[in-house]
């Protein structure tokens, strides 16, 4: 109660000191004082009204807080879900959360997190693959900052998930970002070149005129151009190409080795946009490394310095376990 009564006053003194001063954080007081005084369906009132003007992770947390003292556990646990997706990060406010409340937020996030943190990865790789290394860096520490929390340590789910995420915090931070390259439509084709006939690039001035008992006998004889050397290839570079961890599904599995390959096509860009297995390495990773695959990062192959598509073969080997 003094810690409620204490925030009252901070948030009044607040209020008075400026010239004009914000609706919602009027409101916002009201609620907290209708709440401190036990005056929970008026308070939740007045919090259910500010979700529509100044929603914040704050308001979120008073309205679950309302939810559970007037024995509404599903609204309350809806309120607690409203907290994560406005900011997964916020910690409930450790003087007004018992430690049943804090148990059921913490589930809550278990549930909800591993979603979010996959949305903020496949972003953070989207932005990473059209230059914007700067903030791709920072959605990189985001989902590895959530990676860590502690709700989450059980879940072996997401174990390659942090490790992709911070092969590329480290890239991010050995490069600066990478110059714009245009992008072709077609990979450039190379074909045998042969000798062609071709005219000089830029015509020849005209003869002065000739007096008209002159006679010109004959045309300059055609220009030939050299069949040059084939076009230079540089294939592409892996850049972030972690694998995933190995678990063989049964003992006897766990004393072999495996080995097989992918095939990966690679655009102009240094995106995997196409995995396939070309030799299977075992029924149980396969699916498995063609997922991790389509996120790697290559420097794409070059033809004359431009980008082109290419295709790569990958050859994986699975060791067994050691003794």
């Amino acid at each position: 109660m003094r810690t409620h009564r204490l925030l009252l006053g901070l948030l009044a003194a607040a209020l008075l000191g400026s010239a004009s001063p914000a609706r919602a954080d009027d409101r916002l007081a009201e609620a907290l004082r209708l709440y401190d005084d036990a005056t929970y369906t008026r308070a939740l009132e007045v919090l259910d009204q500010l979700t529509v003007s100044e929603p914040s992770p704050r308001v979120h947390q008073y309205r679950a807080l309302c939810l559970i003292a007037l024995g509404r556990p599903d609204a309350a646990e809806r309120a607690m879900a409203d907290i994560v997706a406005a900011d997964p990060f916020f910690a409930l406010d450790a003087e007004a959360a018992s430690p049943r409340i804090a148990a059921q937020f913490a589930s809550v996030r278990r549930r909800l997190l591993p979603p979010l943190i996959r949305r903020g990865f496949a972003d953070a790789t989207a932005q990473y693959r059209e230059g914007a290394t700067a903030r791709a860096r920072q959605r990189f520490d985001d989902v590895l900052r959530l990676l860590d929390d502690p709700a989450l340590q059980a879940d072996q789910s997401l174990a390659d998930l942090a490790l992709v995420a911070g092969a590329f915090v480290e890239l991010t931070k050995a490069q600066t970002p990478p110059p714009s390259i245009a992008v072709i439509s077609r990979p450039i084709v190379v074909a045998p070149a042969l000798p062609v006939i071709a005219a000089p690039a830029d015509p020849a001035p005209a003869p002065p005129a000739a007096p008209s008992s002159a006679v010109v006998a004959s045309a300059p004889g055609p220009m030939r151009v050299t069949a040059s050397a084939p076009a230079a290839f540089e294939p592409a570079v892996a850049m972030v190409r972690p694998l995933p961890r190995w678990t063989p599904p049964d003992p006897r599995t766990a004393t072999r080795a495996y080995s097989g390959a992918i095939a990966l096509e690679v655009d102009v860009n240094g995106r995997v946009v196409a995995a396939a297995s070309k030799k299977t390495i075992h029924p149980a990773y396969d699916p498995v490394v063609l997922a991790a695959a389509r996120q790697w990062v290559f420097q794409p192959a070059r033809q004359n310095g431009r980008p082109i598509k290419s295709e790569i073969t990958v050859e994986i080997e699975l060791l067994p376990s050691p003794q």
